[in-house]
């Protein structure tokens, strides 16, 4: 066995597709949704990482193995600081390369929050105050991940418009061979365009302002915006709060005046 491979990401982003892909391949082994820091020997999780895998996997054949479980391995770094990564790294005792998925932060967020739509007393407003909350928190772990890990960031977009070119760098982290059939194949198994959801629910600008002020901050997150003429449009409104702004302040003044 020559790597483990880990996710991490934020739920509803599209990770899942990817590591249906990445497990076709004959060298490699994705378990779904597994959470690896439960397993205290190398036995038992390797048994639990077979059996949730997509395709049927024994061992030998594997030079790369891992599992999807992007938002609870981040999950798990939250709610247990103390938790130290080199606990894990000493038990699998091989190196650790990680694969982090971005997709477009407004839709992920937006597909993130609709899939909890019918849960009692949800509040769309609320909620989605709560999960850029997570979102935040999450990036967070990630960042300290990219500081001190073997982390290969991939954003889901890429893999839709170039799913050759992004399957071979990811290959090339995981070092293992091109498998050109998968190549071909992955072209059926994602979307033709990166699917937008971002408008099936009502944001507020208060909402929209803080994760574009978020994603401007976070290097890995750069470049997602909106709306495509996002910036031209702020500073638009900007230009318009501003004029309103004048107005008042010349009325305010003409009051005082009178006085």
């Amino acid at each position: 066995m020559k790597n483990f491979c880990l996710f991490i990401g934020y739920p509803r982003s599209g990770s899942t597709v990817l590591s249906r892909i990445l497990d076709m391949h004959p060298n490699i082994g994705i378990a779904h949704e597994h959470n690896v820091f439960r397993d205290k020997d190398i036995g038992y999780l390797f048994t639990s990482l077979l059996n949730k895998m997509y395709y049927t996997k024994s061992l030998d054949g594997l030079d790369v193995i891992g599992s999807k479980s992007d938002y609870k391995t981040l999950k798990f770094f939250i709610d247990n600081p103390s938790y130290k990564l080199s606990y894990f790294k000493n038990m699998i005792d091989m190196p650790l390369k990680i694969l982090h998925i971005i997709n477009d932060p407004y839709d992920n967020i937006s597909t993130w929050s609709n899939a909890e739509r019918n849960r009692k007393g949800f509040n769309q407003s609320d909620d989605l105050k709560d999960k850029i909350k997570i979102y935040k928190q999450l990036n967070k772990e990630i960042e300290k991940l990219i500081k001190k890990e073997d982390v290969l960031s991939i954003r889901m977009d890429d893999l839709i418009e170039h799913p050759g070119a992004t399957l071979v760098s990811i290959y090339n982290h995981l070092e293992v061979g091109y498998d050109k059939q998968i190549m071909i194949k992955a072209k059926s198994m994602v979307h033709k365009r990166p699917k937008v959801t971002k408008h099936d629910i009502k944001w507020r600008q208060t909402e929209r302002f803080e994760l574009k002020r978020f994603i401007d901050e976070t290097d890995f997150l750069n470049g997602y915006k909106f709306e495509k003429d996002e910036d031209k449009i702020l500073a638009e409104k900007a230009k318009e709060m501003e004029k309103k702004q004048k107005k008042y302040d010349e009325k305010m003044k003409k009051k005082k005046e009178k006085k």
